[in-house]
């Protein structure tokens, strides 16, 4: 005697073509410039365009993020397992740290999110920006520094106050 398995038939539909175009992310109220289909310039017989080689934006900058954020595990921990106060050394070395690690990462999202190959000179200004911010931050750890101590008293007089 033999026994077959038998499934249900499912008819399956078929989909029709879609001709709509997914919508890619667009920051409202930015001007854009004007794409060719597909973001390539030129043409099927046209040479590509070999970006000139910079180790710092490649490895060196790879390496240098890790370094930092590395760093910053141990001198964040450090506060919290002292009794008193840490070097002022310490203090300014984790101060240089969240500065540069903020940097990098606020670097990053504009390089993705406002590249230069569709926002233009808008990527340029947020650049800007973004090196003002970081060197008024480095002016306010400084005085933070300077004036009240440093970052860990700060942080550890909000925890008892």
């Amino acid at each position: 005697m033999i026994i077959r398995h038998t499934r249900p038939r499912v008819i399956l539909q078929k989909r029709g073509l879609s001709y709509s175009v997914p919508k890619l992310f667009q920051i409202p109220l930015l001007p854009t410039r004007k794409q060719k289909p597909g973001g390539v310039e030129g043409d099927v017989n046209s040479a590509s365009f070999v970006p000139s080689k910079n180790n710092f934006k490649g490895s060196l900058h790879w390496d240098l993020e890790r370094i930092i954020s590395m760093t910053l595990v141990p001198l964040i921990v450090l506060p919290f397992i002292t009794v008193g106060t840490i070097h002022t050394i310490t203090d300014t070395l984790l101060g240089a740290m969240l500065v540069g690690h903020c940097h990098i990462g606020f670097q990053s999202c504009i390089i993705d999110y406002v590249s230069k190959r569709v926002y233009g000179r808008i990527h340029n200004y947020f650049m800007y920006l973004l090196t003002v911010g970081t060197l008024l931050s480095g002016v306010g750890i400084y005085k933070i520094e300077v004036e009240d101590g440093g970052i860990s008293t700060v942080v550890k007089q909000f925890w008892h106050d």
